[in-house]
């Protein structure tokens, strides 16, 4: 059982990508599982949700919060997706073989320096990346996935390790050549919507049959 969980806040994603996201796990998750997204505006939003505290942060930063290890959530295990991640095609393999790590994307142009913060998962209270946070003002660079390489101890795991050809990126493995995988990530530009293919596809266009 897990907790999948997302995070709306401000404009620069609207509740489209939390109900397109929310349609694409319960099309493609099987198994015992819960669904939030804080937010600080649930508006339209049709997908279970949770007030976002008020925390004076901007942007990414938000994202820290979620490691806060009183975070409203029911079960032990914590999947975070990141609103421009479109879920493919179903992951309940992907769920069932997680180990008690802490998982989160190689950066998809420098594999070997860079971390990705937009798909992460991690036991519930088993993490002080928050506490650490809210304690130091030392903000490396690259927002809150440098703070997260800055200072997260081992054991990590990384997906594209784990979950090779479920795990991929839109513009290196999706667009360039032509791989299929279970969750497709998007960085930068274009955002998900802005590909009629995919968006009609998988997000919010997507009809209901």
């Amino acid at each position: 059982m897990i907790s999948i969980i997302c995070l709306k806040w401000g404009t620069l994603y609207n509740e489209e990508y939390v109900n397109s996201l929310y349609k694409g796990i319960q099309r493609n998750v099987t198994i015992p599982h819960e669904f939030i997204c804080f937010s600080e505006d649930a508006t339209n939003v049709v997908a279970p949700c949770k007030s976002l505290p008020e925390l004076n942060l901007t942007g990414w930063w938000n994202k820290m919060w979620l490691f806060n290890k009183e975070l409203p959530v029911k079960y032990e295990r914590i999947l975070y997706i990141d609103l421009d991640t479109v879920i493919l095609n179903n992951i309940d393999n992907i769920l069932l073989n997680l180990t008690d790590d802490f998982y989160i994307l190689r950066d998809f142009y420098k594999p070997t320096k860079g971390w990705g913060s937009g798909l992460m998962s991690w036991k519930a209270g088993n993490e002080n990346l928050w506490e650490k946070f809210i304690s130091t003002s030392h903000r490396p660079g690259h927002g809150d996935q440098g703070f997260i390489q800055a200072y997260k101890k081992e054991p990590v795991t990384f997906w594209q390790d784990a979950f090779p050809n479920d795990v991929i990126s839109y513009k290196v493995h999706y667009l360039k050549e032509q791989q299929d995988g279970k969750i497709l990530c998007f960085h930068g530009k274009p955002r998900p919507h802005e590909v009629p293919s995919i968006w009609q596809k998988y997000g919010a266009l997507q009809k209901e049959t």
